[in-house]
């Protein structure tokens, strides 16, 4: 069975009428493997005495979105409002048009909270849908590979929807000559061996114990961040399809040398850069802005800040510098490369190379918003 969604969820039998229902059939199967936690919606709820909240989900919940509000509304007996705008993340909550059009909270589907943001008092019940599955016969395949490539210790990262796996999967392994070690993150990470797509330092913490990384899911966000910042392999164990595969350090620095080749060259011809600075609530580094446009100030380089959450093509193309330096999610210079087709290059990357004087790019810096 190939993995449904990003995030998920768990049916009861008093649910089975409403879900029965064809047109509701992506909702029901949703449900099926992923725990949205009515019962600690109705309480929170119910505490609040609420008679509005608003919702937001992952992009590829809004299939479903309609069905999921008309399921709530229909449990909890209040009216629900659905945010339409992207969500990325726990660092992306879109509070402010929510709270405009009437909600009195917030329920946040498929992250859990980031434990030193300031959530400005607002209220907020983060519903991290944990994935239902049964682990046992990935936990057997990933024994076996592993110890066919002669792995003696692992480090166990997961996302959030599996991390509730992690002791299990850690006390099966310590059973089977597999010494498991699961790390603890930052200040940003809630729970032990969790990762972020912009922040693995659970697995940063346990990088020099451990042979290499392992995710008991398809790892096909989260493995590349942990590769780069460790500099180890990343096994990645699929439970749905028993689908395995390994992300091999060596062979992904080899693709990212292009990228490194051309933010260097960037870096020593450019003379006129775009610092963007974001206002959401948990990707605004204002003081790290300023730190850049410092840097590139002492370097002789002329730089405009700019204000964006989403970087759209025709307005960043038209924009007359020669690169883009990131001070919001690390993964847009990772993921995205370039806009409007200029570099976007991160934080780390410029202090990198106008303080070291290296001309060296550094990759691995996916703890950077701390």
């Amino acid at each position: 069975m190939k993995e449904p969604y990003h995030h998920t969820g768990r049916a009861s039998n008093k649910l089975n009428s409403y879900l029965d229902c064809p047109k509701n059939g992506l909702l029901k199967d949703f449900l099926l493997h992923y725990d949205i936690e009515l019962d600690n919606i109705k309480d929170w709820t119910h505490k609040n005495k609420f008679k509005r909240i608003g919702i937001e989900v992952p992009l590829l919940m809004q299939n479903f979105v309609f069905d999921l509000a008309l399921f709530l509304k229909n449990q909890l007996q209040i009216e629900v409002i659905v945010s339409g705008e992207p969500c990325f993340g726990a660092c992306d909550i879109k509070h402010t048009g929510l709270l405009a059009s009437g909600a009195e909270g917030i329920i946040h589907f498929g992250n859990l909270e980031i434990p030193n943001l300031d959530y400005m008092r607002l209220n907020i019940l983060f519903i991290p849908l944990l994935v239902k599955v049964d682990i046992s016969e990935v936990l057997l395949q990933a024994k076996q590979r592993l110890l066919n490539d002669n792995i003696k210790t692992i480090g166990l990262v997961s996302s959030i929807q599996y991390v509730h796996n992690i002791s299990k999967s850690k006390k099966f392994f310590s059973n089977n000559n597999i010494q498991a070690f699961a790390g603890k993150g930052n200040s940003r990470i809630k729970s032990q061996g969790q990762v972020l797509g912009c922040n693995v330092s659970s697995a940063i913490s346990i990088k020099d114990t451990v042979q290499c990384f392992v995710f008991l899911e398809n790892g096909n966000f989260h493995a590349k961040p942990v590769c780069l910042a460790t500099k180890k392999d990343v096994y990645c164990f699929d439970p749905f399809n028993l689908q395995e595969k390994k992300l091999d350090y060596l062979e992904l620095i080899e693709k990212e040398k292009e990228k490194e080749t051309n933010k260097l060259k960037i870096l020593s011809k450019g003379r006129r850069a775009g610092v963007i600075l974001s206002d959401k609530i948990g990707q605004n580094r204002k003081q790290a802005a300023e730190q850049v446009i410092n840097i590139l100030r002492n370097n002789n380089i002329s730089s405009l800040l700019i204000n964006a959450n989403y970087l759209h093509e025709s307005i960043f193309r038209s924009i007359d510098v020669d690169y883009y330096v990131s001070t919001a999610c690390p993964r847009l210079a990772l993921d995205e490369s370039t806009i409007g087709g200029k570099q976007i290059i991160n934080i780390e990357e410029v202090r990198s190379y106008f303080h070291k004087k290296n001309n060296k790019i550094i990759i691995d810096c996916f703890d950077q918003i701390n």
